[in-house]
């Protein structure tokens, strides 16, 4: 059973006795603080907040109650940009100042902090920001400041779990809650007073859906508050229209309405109680849709089954799964009923649904392309909704498989190939299970190591074939230069995935080898030592480089061998306390030598500072010209992106890490009279990324729908990975959006993207640039770029890191040999960009 989503309204507790009236006596103070709009902190507005400046600490707020007062709780509701590190200060007189609550690792997130103290006098009330969770400010929706509560008048409670655990959102001045179940079993309710001798009465419900009620009487009997949770089942497929799994929310749309109705024809494969009835009458496209309280999972099984009811053959039945915001995110499949006036199965194949979306609703459309009239040609009945049911005989799948009793590292059971290293030579034992206890197996062994055992799995009725097969090997790689990403499977620190960091293992020539640790992502070696060397090998030589790698050399008074096995203990120092112990056999042979260099996971430098003129530009983010008003570069939109920004030395630059999508509101602008959407970019990783610019539904002056296409960035012949990548994208790309009436960009993709010089700019306007661009021309051939021009001009080549790799004069012909890359030449105030190939 679990908690899928919990709905409640806030009831604030009012007694008849005067003795247990709780005010919030913020809501009659005065705010202020060092900076920011303090009253939005005490307005009673969730939706509006406190911010204070961004990346300056300490900051406060301080508020200023109309009298002095008794108070023990002051409860504080947090934005996701907040204070890791706090404290809360009272005061009397605002000069003598008593700490009553310190806070040293508060939750990166939205939250409530409700603290409580012993009850002091205080008029004054400070609360100051130490530490931040994110670089922003410290942001503060709401404060609220409370009086002690008379104990023997107290009917609150402190808690209410189900099924042991706390439901979700519970305050003891929240009184009605909605628990979501996945089965048709009533969870059993428990509930905890916040005065000991409280008399707590349970009445659980009887059945799904169904209310427990809890009602709590006080000890000194003056007041009783009941309290109540209302349980459902939760609706997600399978959709089946019983009463228990109700309500059914169906929103019609074009002229159609479904509702949930008793079955009118209970017959044939069809004979359950209600089913859901549509009636078309109105639009071609004319339907129904309703919302799941969770995603429609298609992590498994793609088909989706519906019993149909038509009334003709050769009848449309649409059927879309569509995301809950954005209707384009949205997969859709249509068949057609092949019986009239009788109960049908018909299968939904989304095979081809991307998974990486989510999806919340599910829509339907019958007799797409044709009006509807209303009459019982255009009714039809629906029911079972549900993802097909896999036949057991047709399953050939294994439940389990294992090397030497363990199951082997990530098993799944749609994964059918296998790589495990062996130690000592020997062939190890594979053992398995079959899903269906019925299916047949066939096992060939490894002879040897290297060598591969399979396993072919042949399902009951013979239709199906799967084969899985382990790969033997003796070593993690088989080049002569090895270099291995160290991962969860040497580390002692189950779940923690990932390391960040890099181990190169290479001979330097007949007598000795190296041993170097990189890390990335900012971090640095704790430890690291190299054990069981062969006989005859010491440590030679040890260096920390650039502060942050660390190499090891160690040499032999005999040749080093082909193949030798050691062991490093090793640690960052952001694992501390979680040693990793390691062992490699590792592959020498002369014809390996040299560094094994680590591809770089993130930029090292700030991009090229742009060169367009001020005048010319239109800045929504770079530290070269003056940012656009209005802007917000992390709006709330759902995202699953870890945004932040990175500070090379004082040039701030965007990281998007773990990319879905990321937005950037500003005041909406016109950007008709720009020519280019400039940006700077950074991956190292990313297989998608697009860049969007949007007129919004706010914004947009023809209607309420938002406008926006996306250039694929990676698409453009200079997409390039590990470098800083300078371009502009022509605005013409951007055809669909009101460029009269921009207030948004969008950028989506996957991986970590770096993002910087986020412009729109025009040609310089003194016409200079069109006159040289006239006169000199730049064509990138094979390892050089080819440069002419009509007059002499003096020619400065940049790296798109900024290194300039060439200048020199063009008195005619230039032929400038490059690497394979992306350049900047410049000249004059001529600025373009090649890439050599």
């Amino acid at each position: 059973m679990k908690t899928i989503k919990t709905l409640f309204t806030m009831l604030f507790l009012l007694s008849i006795s005067s003795m247990f009236a709780q005010t919030n006596l913020a809501s009659s103070a005065t705010a202020t603080a060092l900076s920011g709009t303090a009253a939005d902190a005490i307005d009673g507005n969730d939706g509006t907040r406190w911010e204070s400046t961004h990346g300056v600490d300490p900051q406060w707020i301080q508020l200023e109650l109309d009298a002095v007062y008794s108070i023990d709780n002051i409860k504080i509701h947090w934005e996701g940009a907040n204070a890791k590190a706090y404290t809360i200060e009272i005061s009397t007189d605002n000069s003598t100042w008593t700490t009553v609550h310190t806070e040293t690792n508060g939750a990166s997130a939205d939250r409530w902090d409700d603290v409580k103290f012993t009850a002091a006098s205080a008029k004054y009330i400070k609360i100051t920001g130490t530490e931040r969770n994110l670089t922003y400010g410290y942001s503060i929706w709401e404060i609220e400041v409370y009086e002690p509560i008379s104990d023997a008048s107290n009917a609150t409670l402190s808690d209410i779990k189900v099924d042991g655990t706390t439901i979700d959102g519970f305050e003891a001045g929240v009184k009605e809650y909605t628990y979501l179940v996945s089965s048709s079993s009533v969870p059993t309710t428990t509930a905890t007073p916040t005065i000991t001798g409280a008399n707590v009465v349970i009445t659980e419900a009887q059945s799904i859906p169904g209310t427990t009620n809890i009602v709590v009487t006080s000890i000194d009997n003056t007041d009783t508050i009941s309290y109540s949770v209302l349980y459902k089942k939760a609706l997600n497929l399978p959709l089946d229209f019983e009463a228990e799994s109700g309500p059914y929310s169906w929103a019609g749309f074009g002229g159609a309405a479904m509702t949930v109705v008793a079955n009118p024809q209970s017959s044939g494969i069809n004979t359950s109680a209600q089913v859901a009835q549509m009636v078309k009458q109105g639009e071609t496209w004319a339907g129904s849709w309703i919302a799941m309280d969770g995603l429609i999972d298609f992590s498994g099984e793609k088909v989706i089954t519906m019993k149909v009811y038509a009334p003709r053959v050769g009848a449309k039945v649409l059927l879309k799964i569509e995301n809950m915001t954005n209707g384009a995110i949205a997969h859709e499949v249509e068949m057609a009923t092949t019986v009239a006036n009788q109960w049908e199965t018909m299968e939904f194949d989304f095979s081809a649904i991307n998974t990486a979306n989510e999806y919340q609703k599910v829509v339907i459309i019958c007799d797409n392309g044709t009006v509807g009239d209303g009459t019982a040609d255009y009714t039809y009945l629906i029911d079972d909704i549900a993802f097909k049911t896999a036949d057991p005989a047709k399953d050939a799948t294994l439940s389990d498989l294992k090397v030497g009793g363990i199951t082997i590292d990530n098993f799944e059971s749609s994964t059918t190939e296998y790589t495990y290293v062996v130690e000592d030579g020997n062939v190890p034992t594979v053992t398995y299970t079959t899903t269906q206890s019925a299916a047949t197996t066939v096992v060939t062994a490894a002879n040897s190591v290297p060598g591969t055992t399979t396993v072919k799995v042949t399902s009951s009725d013979a239709s199906t074939d799967m084969t899985y097969s382990i790969n033997f090997v003796d070593q993690l790689v088989s080049e002569y230069c090895a270099r291995y990403v160290a991962n969860n499977d040497h580390s002692p620190a189950a779940g923690s995935g990932l390391w960040p960091a890099y181990l190169t293992i290479s001979n330097i020539d007949a007598t000795s080898f190296y041993v170097q640790m990189d890390p990335v992502a900012g971090d640095t070696i704790d430890l690291l030592l190299v054990q069981s060397l062969p006989e005859g090998f010491s440590e030679t030589s040890s260096e920390t480089i650039d502060e942050v790698s660390m190499k090891k050399v160690f040499t032999s008074s005999s040749t080093v061998p082909d193949s030798l096995t050691i062991q490093i203990l090793w640690s960052l120092s952001g694992e501390a306390g979680n040693a990793m112990l390691s062992t490699f056999k590792v592959p020498f042979s002369a014809q390996c030598a040299g560094d094994v260099t680590p591809e770089p996971t993130a930029p090292t430098e700030a991009p090229a500072t742009p060169s367009a003129n001020e005048t010319d530009v239109i800045c929504i983010y770079s530290d070269s010209y003056t940012n656009i008003a209005g802007l917000n570069t992390y709006p709330g939109w759902g995202q699953g992106t870890v945004m932040s920004e990175v500070d090379f030395s004082s040039n701030m630059v965007f990281k998007y890490a773990n990319l879905d999508y990321q937005g950037i509101t500003f005041d909406v602008t016109d950007m008709s009279s720009m020519e280019y959407l400039h940006l700077d970019y950074w991956t190292y990783d990313a297989t998608a990324f697009k860049f969007s610019v949007i007129t919004s539904g706010v914004a947009n002056p023809d209607g309420d729908a938002a406008l926006e296409n996306a250039y694929d960035l990676v698409a453009d012949e200079n997409f390039t990975k590990g470098q800083w990548v300078s371009i502009d994208i022509p605005l013409s790309e951007y055809s669909v959006p009101n460029l009269s009436y921009i207030d948004q960009l969008k950028t989506e993709g996957n991986g970590t993207i770096y993002l910087d010089n986020i412009y729109f700019w025009k040609k310089n306007s003194t016409g200079l640039q069109n006159d040289l661009a006239s006169k000199l021309q730049v064509i990138s051939h094979s390892g050089a770029l080819r440069i002419t021009t009509s007059t002499p001009t003096n020619i400065y080549v940049y790296s798109i890191s900024g290194q300039q790799v060439f200048n020199g004069q063009c008195e005619n012909e230039l032929n400038v040999e490059l690497q394979k890359g992306l350049y900047i030449v410049k000249a004059d105030d001529f600025t373009t960009k090649c890439v050599v190939r």
